[in-house]
């Protein structure tokens, strides 16, 4: 054990640290109110999982709702765009065939597009050929030089050439306040200020199956329709989802008659949605119908 001047020296510089700690934290929290605040335009990839971090940390804990999540972001932040999103939507879906950072970079350093000019800030600044992916600040700086990119790609084809693209531009509307959310494949965002895209599901089907089944067995039963993604419900029943869509006519076609594939109960999810709301309709009705007051009894039985 050491001597007591070095116990304080110790418990001195261990509340010096957490003094920094609290200092830096707090300059953090300051700079991102700050933003929030300005109204600015922010610019991501990929970065709803960022924005569900930054505002648990430094504004609130985050709502159980999806629609007050919606409108709390939107609150806080009202112009977002994320360039995962941006560059999968038309003009730039036939452009980029990649939304991964790194390959919509190597995309806009061609023709059509063209990167602006940067000029490096000495020892404080990344060069696009010494960079490493995934490092948080690379990300950003490449992030930043991509959203040009288009930026300067969506003014090149208006017909009155626009050469530089603000941030308030109508040229970006239908771009801002979407977000992409990961595993989602038929969602090609949320939209954080009106209602989401409506996926089709002429491709998914509503299964009952034995409850001893596994994957494998619901892999091996719609094998010859080139495989399915499949989302359980319950230990009997999921939904499963055509990886190959364009076979989705014919295999409507083979269960029409008996609604069954091989030990398989299965229907359309348009239908079997539609059986669930009927349910939910008569179960509300009921539901009413229990909570209205008696009635006085209008005849007298002998």
């Amino acid at each position: 054990m050491g001597s007591r001047e070095e116990e304080d020296k110790k418990h001195k510089e261990r509340q010096e640290r957490e003094q920094l700690e609290i200092k830096e934290a707090v300059g953090v929290s300051a700079l991102l109110r700050k933003i929030a605040d300005s109204g600015k335009l922010i610019v991501g990839h990929n970065m709803l999982l960022d924005l569900c971090h930054v505002v648990h940390q430094f504004f609130g804990p985050l709502p159980e709702s999806y629609l007050e999540f919606k409108s709390l972001i939107n609150g806080l932040f009202p112009k977002l765009i994320d360039t995962k999103v941006f560059s999968s939507l038309p003009p730039f879906k036939d452009l980029i065939p990649s939304s991964i950072l790194n390959h919509i970079f190597e995309s806009v350093t061609k023709e059509p597009f063209s990167i602006p000019e940067i000029t490096p800030i000495e020892n404080r600044s990344y060069a696009t050929v010494q960079g490493a992916y995934h490092e948080a600040g690379f990300d950003a700086y490449v992030t930043g030089l991509c959203f040009l990119a288009m930026t300067n790609y969506l003014g090149s084809q208006q017909s009155t050439k626009v050469d530089t693209v603000l941030p308030d531009s109508p040229l970006l509307h239908p771009f801002i306040n979407k977000l992409l959310i990961f595993r989602l494949n038929d969602i090609p965002y949320i939209n954080l200020v009106g209602p989401d895209p409506i996926p089709s599901r002429d491709h998914v089907f509503h299964v009952t199956f034995p409850r001893n089944w596994k994957l494998s067995n619901l892999s091996q039963t719609f094998n010859p329709w080139g495989g399915v993604y499949v989302s359980w419900l319950s230990d009997t029943t999921a939904y499963v989802g055509l990886n190959r869509r364009e076979q989705a006519p014919g295999l409507r076609k083979k269960v029409k008659k008996n609604g069954h594939l091989g030990d398989c109960q299965i229907q359309t999810y348009t239908r079997h949605q539609a059986s669930v709301e009927l349910i939910k309709d008569n179960n509300t009705e009921v539901d009413r119908k229990r909570k209205q007051p008696p009635t006085e009894n209008l005849h007298t039985f002998p």
